[in-house]
This record gives C-alpha cells, sequence and structure tokens, in this order.
C-alpha cells in the first residue's frame, strides 16, 4: 500500500531553509542536461532502466517540461550525485501552471543515507514548485519508514492509501 500525503505547510511547521543546512562539501543543484546524462549512466550501470527514458520519454523530455535538484559531494574527487529528487510528469485539470501537480521522486545514494539530503533536494523542490505557483505531492510505500517520516518534515500530511501498482 502507498500512503498519499497532502501538502499542508502550518505556522508551527514551517518550509526548511534548506540553503543553511547544506553540510560541507555538498552543494545543492538544480537538474540540468550534464547532471540529467550523469543520472542516467548511473542507472544504466547499475543495470537498471534509464528513469528520464522510461518516465519522461528521454532526457530532453524532461529539461523541457520537468525540473529536479541533486545534492552533489564535491569530495573525494569528482564529484559525486548523492541524492536527488526529479517531477515525475506533471498533471494538471487544463486551467495553466496554477493548478499543476508536481509528483515528487527522491532517492538517496546508500552511503549518504541519514545526512539529511533528501530533504534538502525535496524542500529546493517544493520551494520552486510553490514560485512557479505549482503543487508538490508525495506519496510512498507505508513500509518506507524512511519516506514517510521525510513526507511529515515536508510537511506533508498522510490522507490516505492506494494499492500499490504492479507491471
Amino acid at each position: 500500500m502507498r500512503i498519499i500525503f497532502d501538502f499542508q505547510p502550518s505556522p508551527d511547521h514551517p518550509p526548511i531553509d534548506w540553503r543553511e543546512r547544506i553540510p560541507p562539501g555538498f552543494a545543492i543543484r538544480p537538474i540540468d542536461a550534464a547532471i540529467a546524462a550523469r543520472l542516467q549512466e548511473d542507472l544504466i550501470v547499475a543495470g537498471r532502466r534509464p528513469w528520464f527514458d522510461q518516465v519522461w520519454g528521454s532526457v530532453p523530455q524532461f529539461l523541457e517540461q520537468g525540473f529536479g535538484f541533486v545534492a552533489e559531494w564535491e569530495g573525494d574527487g569528482a564529484p559525486f550525485l548523492a541524492a536527488n529528487c526529479r517531477a515525475c510528469p506533471m498533471a494538471g485539470n487544463g486551467q495553466g501552471i496554477k493548478d499543476v501537480v508536481a509528483v515528487i521522486q527522491v532517492s538517496t545514494r546508500a552511503r549518504f543515507q541519514g545526512q539529511g539530503l533528501a530533504t534538502l533536494v525535496c524542500a529546493a523542490f517544493i520551494e520552486h514548485c510553490l514560485e512557479l505557483g505549482m503543487t508538490p505531492e508525495y506519496s510512498c510505500e507505508e513500509e518506507n519508514t524512511a519516506s514517510v517520516a521525510l513526507a511529515l518534515k515536508l510537511g506533508f500530511v498522510p490522507i490516505g492509501k492506494r494499492e500499490t501498482e504492479t507491471t
């Protein structure tokens, strides 16, 4: 089962000031063509299907219609993509961008989990959504307790459950 969340930030839960929380050695960057290509290549090397092709049709299609952010580790030599938050294809009711829902897809490399990087990239994503007048959307598997905790930290409130789609 997937838990469905609604974005309901409150005065008791202000937006996360993600810029102030970036740990030393990291940078939060928007996903551009070079970063998207690196993310795509990482999946191929890991034996997984390329996300941008599978979900958006191609990297250029994502770059034209989507957005996302990465936490890039700048230590240990070459930059390394430690965490990312990307928009799944967005839906709306045909009334313009303010009615568009941006579905969050987030992941963190195992060696970087527990450092708050998912929180940072998601907070940057949410801030970008709100600047554009879009609504961020979040859901996750109910057994994924880290993802549930992340949703709550970001200002999402559980509103229901749905069966997990199987392919």
